[in-house]
């Protein structure tokens, strides 16, 4: 247990000094970039993996290395917890268009990631290319995810895929504001989008990390009362059951082909039929989403410092042309996405504000594509985030299942059958959007 508390506290100092580089040097603040990630980069220079200015044991980078795979299975599990799914009459419409629109992007970045990863099958390893949906639609907690899976299937390269995928995640994070950005620019131009005045109409505490005591923003509810229990233990302890009996299940499924499935998936599954029970037990009231998010948001960013701090920089290295072709071709065909679908698939009189933030969380973040948004639509008006929100609540609902069996399909089936199938069920979505009655623009969209 003290190598566990040391790890917390190596990772601690590189957390916090992540955070004073974002809050003191304006530059690193235009990029909008967090704090786990700026101090796992200061990490990753300093640490045996970059310059080796600090001496770290093997023993100890290898287990930071492992730590983002345990971190990630406590918070994908706790996803389903507290999800409030729209009701069916309410998938329709608007909500209905940006569901479609939003599962276009995730289905063509499989694809065509897979499709990429074909053509440099002979010189990179066979799931090459997962790693394009895993660090642009995921992040960098998919990306630990992923390489935590190909590990649990026994897979030699895991670490290099996870390694891979970290960096996508950093392209995509930075070009996702950077591009995200010139595409709201150019919208503005082009009339699609009104109120467009640059990056300082956007909150000040958005921009510089933190907020004056007045301005504070509360937390979440504390519903259980702190003398009882602490609220946020009891959420902790509903994720914790649940991601322990994630494990022993899998432990009971050792020599069936079910054991190849990673446990944050069982992890999912378990954690939805407690929240059910909760549900339908009408006690539901007792999880605060908002506390929920602060409190799996502490685990991400330390998993995102220990994953960049033991990325293995050499690894990856051989695979830079692969990487920088993988990323360029991403990001090309999200922008694609975002500019030419998003205007016949989504609603005319908003379909850029749609269009921008899930451009945002395709990239990077959900909070990308949230800051993205506030810049052409800063107090909310449209209906943009609300239904996005919600589309991305159902997609969440079986896109982990999906993501799981990637793996899985790519070893089976190999890149390109798997890349070529799921590129077809984005252009069968595209088609499904074209058939249906007020689904597709057949004029140009102006915007708002």
């Amino acid at each position: 247990m003290q190598k566990v508390l040391e790890q917390f506290i190596f990772l601690s100092i590189f957390l916090l000094a992540g955070y004073g580089v974002r809050v003191w040097f304006k530059p690193v603040q235009k990029l909008f970039l967090p704090a786990s990630l700026i101090g796992g980069f200061i990490g990753l220079i300093l640490c045996p993996n970059g310059f080796g200015i600090i001496p770290v044991t093997p023993e100890m980078m290898k287990e930071l290395g492992a730590l983002p795979g345990i971190l990630i299975t406590v918070v994908i599990t706790a996803s389903v917890l507290g999800v409030k799914l729209p009701k069916p009459g309410e998938l329709a419409g608007g909500l209905a268009r940006n569901f479609m629109h939003l599962n276009v992007f995730f289905m063509t970045q499989i694809g065509v990631g897979l499709l990429v990863g074909a053509v440099f099958m002979n010189s990179t390893y066979k799931t090459f290319g997962i790693e394009l949906v895993a660090g642009f639609a995921g992040g960098h907690g998919t990306a630990a995810m992923l390489g935590s899976s190909l590990k649990d299937m026994g897979l030699d390269w895991w670490l290099n895929s996870q390694g891979v995928g970290l960096t996508t995640a950093t392209v995509g994070i930075i070009g996702g504001i950077l591009i995200g950005i010139g595409l709201v620019t150019y919208a503005s131009k082009k009339g699609f989008v009104s109120g467009f005045k640059g990056i300082d109409q956007l909150p000040k505490e958005m921009i510089i990390g933190y907020s004056k005591p007045e301005d504070a923003k509360p937390m979440g509810r504390q519903i259980q009362y702190p003398a009882a229990i602490e609220p946020f233990a009891f959420i902790l302890s509903l994720v914790l059951i649940s991601v322990g009996l994630a494990f022993k299940f899998r432990v009971m499924l050792t020599g069936t082909v079910m054991f190849r499935v990673a446990p944050w998936a069982w992890g999912i599954i378990i954690m939805a039929i407690i929240w059910m029970l909760i549900c339908r037990l009408r006690l539901d009231w007792l999880i605060d989403p908002v506390a929920k998010a602060r409190l799996m948001g502490t685990f991400v960013d330390y998993l995102v410092v220990a994953a960049i701090i033991s990325l293995p920089v050499r690894a990856v290295w051989q695979f830079i042309v692969p990487i920088t072709v993988l990323c360029a071709v991403g990001l090309a065909v999200t922008i694609f996405v975002t500019m030419f679908l998003g205007r016949k698939m989504l609603p005319e009189k908003d379909w850029f504000e749609r269009s921008i933030i899930s451009f945002g969380q395709c990239t990077g973040v959900g909070a990308t594509g949230i800051l993205l948004l506030r810049l052409v639509d800063p107090d909310f008006q449209t209906e943009a985030l609300s239904h996005w929100s919600l589309a991305f609540s159902v997609i969440s609902l079986y896109f982990w299942f999906l993501f799981a069996s990637l793996p899985i399909l790519v070893m089976n089936h190999g890149l390109l059958l798997t890349g070529l199938f799921f590129t077809g069920l984005s252009l069968a979505i595209v088609v499904a959007s074209r058939v249906i009655p007020g689904f597709w623009n057949t004029d140009t969209a102006t915007g708002s």
